[in-house]
């Protein structure tokens, strides 16, 4: 015993003694190495003491790797106090051993953030990341959805007659990411499936997407299409709804010029593209939407 360095860093020993020496390093630190006294390594240092000699241990500070991770249907940024990430660009950064860093996020237009996951974080405020070990935290933005077309009710409802592929257009005045489509159910019952069709000189062309059948429920229905999201240009489509038997949906009679097209269409039968010749009249619409992101 002698010398415990830290506080006692200097003994004086007899010639000729070998004296061993071991070194621990601290929490958040890793030894590196020995140099001087004839030591070199990881190990043990042994020397053997025939002159004034200085061995030096070496210690460094652990480092770690803070990555952040992008989740939801939304668009977002992540920045870091101290500096080093700014995700979009740059999303991982290493910082040393009990480096606190406080990561603020910030929901781009069209989205909100709905929360923090990992490293200790939750909320929706700043997450302050003590770094102990490699962290990943992820940061959730989610979509705003908008809806395009006729989401309130109207006074009236229409029995749409089975056996028809029948719709109406709705403008999308900026490109969006199409996820879903909308419309109103008087009376529960019948299956039915949804589409999004071009418009092709004023009546309905390709495919865009549709949703699964489903079963009607009385009131708002909102279904995913198949695709899970499908990016829309701005445009002129078609909505287009299929019905299995009679079902009764909303819609108005007090629709002016509004144009209508249908075609038959065997229920469960898959849905044409392009729609092929459409027989169209005037003054009705239904309650019909999409919803974009």
């Amino acid at each position: 015993a002698g010398i415990t360095c830290g506080a006692d860093c200097t003994e004086l020993v007899n010639h000729g003694t070998a004296v061993t020496l071991t070194a621990s390093a601290a929490v958040g630190s890793s030894f590196t190495g020995w140099s001087g006294g004839g030591c070199t390594g990881t190990g043990t240092c042994t020397v053997t003491l025939t002159a004034a000699t200085t061995v030096t241990a070496t210690f460094a500070v652990n480092s770690y790797t803070l990555t952040v991770a992008r989740a939801g249907t939304g668009t977002g940024t992540v920045t870091s106090s101290p500096a080093g990430i700014s995700c979009g660009a740059d999303c991982t950064q290493v910082y040393n051993h009990g480096t606190v860093v406080t990561l603020t996020a910030a929901a781009a237009g069209g989205s909100t953030f709905a929360g923090w996951s990992g490293g200790g974080c939750a909320g929706t405020g700043t997450c302050a990341v003590t770094l102990t070990a490699a962290t990943t935290v992820t940061a959730t933005f989610n979509g705003t959805l908008i809806r395009i077309g006729n989401t309130t009710q109207f006074a009236e409802n229409s029995t749409h007659g089975a056996g028809f592929l029948l719709g109406e257009k709705v403008v999308v005045p900026t490109a969006y990411t199409l996820r879903q489509i909308g419309l109103i159910a008087i009376t529960a019952g019948p299956q039915f499936q949804l589409a999004l069709y071009t418009d092709v000189g004023g009546a309905p062309g390709n495919l865009v997407a549709q949703t699964a059948v489903g079963t009607l429920t009385a009131g708002t229905m909102e279904v995913p299409i198949t695709a899970g999201s499908v990016p829309i240009p701005a445009g002129t489509y078609w909505i287009m709804g299929v019905y299995a038997t009679s079902a009764s949906i909303g819609y108005t009679t007090a629709a002016g010029s509004n144009v209508v097209a249908y075609r038959t269409q065997t229920f469960g039968a898959a849905l044409p593209s392009p729609f092929g010749m459409a027989s169209t009249y005037t003054g009705q619409s239904f309650n019909y939407w999409i919803v974009v992101q």
